[in-house]
């Protein structure tokens, strides 16, 4: 029985960490590499961004379009949202550092 619990705490452990998680990009520094997130409750945290970071354009349904998205595209939408509060999008993290930003299309909500 206690076997069976461990697997299940390490499942959902794992599960968590490799899940994307909602927030709102604040502030992208092309030459530090690093995004500035705020969680749903407004905390924010710095994470870095690598050259192998992934950027995908999404739909409504957050299934990929056929859009060509680089970190420059990411810039470009962060620094036009900071003046409303930030621009919401979906990031995976292997420890502090982004391996995927998914940004929505310009007609997703």
């Amino acid at each position: 029985m206690r076997k069976l619990l461990s697997a299940a705490v390490v499942l959902v452990v794992l599960a968590g960490l490799a899940g994307a998680d909602e927030v709102t990009a604040r502030r992208y520094d092309k030459k530090a590499l690093e995004l500035l997130v705020a969680n749903k409750v407004g905390k924010e945290s710095v994470y870095k961004v690598t050259d192998s970071t992934k950027v995908t354009i999404v739909d409504k349904d957050g299934k990929p379009i056929e859009a060509k998205a680089t970190l420059e595209t990411l810039a470009q939408r962060v620094k036009a949202k900071a003046d409303k509060g930030g621009l919401k999008v979906d990031i995976t993290l292997d420890g502090d550092t982004v391996t995927e930003v998914k940004l929505r299309s310009a007609g997703a909500k």
